[in-house]
């Protein structure tokens, strides 16, 4: 292989490493929720699960959305779980919206709000749901993962 090709060759490599800035579980997880259509399939995807949401404006924020429609919401900053209801609603058109409510019901365009979903665990892996004190205060607006997250929380 000749040199020019050689540094070709690194160079596309290199490009192609670089083009996104979000981590490929996050572009995984964006395109598991774009493929939700149904309700049931909505429910199904959340119920049970642990969900790592980032933006600039809001952080790192971790949500434990139980079967029941319970949700258990961790935030940058917080030192108590925050507890309030969430669902899925009925599909309008081609715009299906996840809601929660904990002060007020607020809903998102399920799409647009899955695009800053991180990661999705399976069970509530942070144990928000057994009491108050959250398992570590996440301390600024970064983007962490589950891992550093249960390094901050000590397990």
């Amino acid at each position: 292989m000749k040199l020019s090709q050689l540094i070709g060759l690194i160079a596309v490599l290199w490009t192609a490493s670089h083009i996104s800035m979000q981590p490929a579980f996050a572009q995984s997880v964006s395109a598991q929720v774009r493929d939700l259509s149904y309700n049931e399939e909505i429910q199904a995807f959340f119920s049970n699960a642990t969900i790592i949401h980032h933006s600039a404006e809001t952080g790192t924020r971790v949500a434990f959305l139980a079967a029941s429609n319970t949700i258990y919401f961790w935030t940058p900053g917080q030192e108590s779980v925050a507890r309030g209801w969430w669902r899925a609603t009925p599909v309008a058109g081609d715009q299906p919206m996840f809601c929660a409510e904990f002060a007020r019901l607020r809903c998102y365009n399920l799409y647009t709000f899955g695009q800053n979903l991180t990661e999705r665990l399976s069970g509530d892996v942070f144990g928000l749901r057994r009491g108050r004190s959250v398992p570590a205060v996440i301390p600024d607006r970064r983007r962490y993962s589950s891992r550093q997250l249960r390094q901050f929380a000590g397990f």
